[in-house]
């Protein structure tokens, strides 16, 4: 989401004396159409190679063409982010109410020098 809370509430307040509130645009309802999950391996240890699933589901009444972009990056155990590690994108076509699961392998390899 972008901007802060206070903008946001500044932005509903404002809405409700605007020529266009009766559009309601803040509080449209719209049907999720895509639905994306992220399985990260379990226990996987330092030095280690890792597979990560990406899966995405369409629950929409017609086919969805995907453009993703998966970026994976390495951090420190206050949660602060460190380097990127790997960077992937490839494209999907996702027929109605049909899913799809891609498995991201990573090899120690590219990420040994993260550390």
């Amino acid at each position: 989401m972008i901007g802060s809370e206070q903008e946001r509430k500044v932005a509903k307040f404002v809405n409700r004396y605007s020529t266009r509130r009766k559009l309601n645009i803040y509080k449209l309802e719209t049907p999720k159409e895509l639905d994306f999950t992220v399985q990260p391996p379990e226990g996987t240890l330092i030095g280690n190679d890792m597979d990560i699933e990406v899966s995405v589901k369409n629950m929409a009444d017609s086919p969805r063409k995907l453009h993703l972009t998966v970026t994976l990056v390495n951090a420190y155990y206050t949660g602060v982010a460190g380097t990127r590690v790997k960077t992937q994108t490839y494209e999907e076509e996702v027929q109605p109410k049909d899913g799809k699961t891609n498995t991201w392998i990573i090899l120690a390899v590219h990420f040994a020098d993260s550390f």
